[in-house]
């Protein structure tokens, strides 16, 4: 077991929520010390833990999250699209720098005005790799 240098470190080593805010270690994805498997599944579970995680959720950083889900008892037009891609973007270029976003699109079924469908396409520089995500959020 090692040591930590630091009080920094050891909060650092041992933060449940480290993954999300610094990313896999994508310089050696083999190291032992790392749980990774598959950086791509590792880096979308990220991205939707992101998406869901409600701001003031976690303690730690009351900053943290898009909460997509509070977006459904919005009136939902053009300006809270553009809020819903906003907050995306801010949040993956602070908490997922991993990641590259290509492009959004949320869209809502007039015959169904209580869900709130979302596309986004990102890229992933480190591993030259492409992804979606698409939700129905209810």
């Amino acid at each position: 077991m090692g040591t930590s240098k630091t009080l920094k470190d050891f909060y650092e080593k041992n933060d449940l929520l480290s993954d999300i805010t610094y990313g896999p270690n994508m310089n050696n994805a083999t190291s032992p010390d790392d749980d990774i498997r598959d950086a791509r599944e590792e880096l979308k579970q990220n991205f939707r833990l992101l998406l869901f995680t409600i701001p003031g959720e976690i303690n730690t950083d009351l900053q943290r999250g898009i909460g997509i889900q509070q977006f459904l008892f919005e009136f939902n037009n053009g300006a809270t699209q553009s809020q819903i891609s906003a907050r995306i973007y801010q949040q993956v270029a602070t908490y997922i720098p991993a990641i590259t976003i290509n492009n959004i699109t949320t869209e809502t079924n007039p015959n169904d005005l209580s869900s709130l469908y979302l596309a986004i396409s990102y890229y992933v520089p480190q591993i030259d790799q492409f992804d979606a995500i698409r939700l129905k959020i209810e």
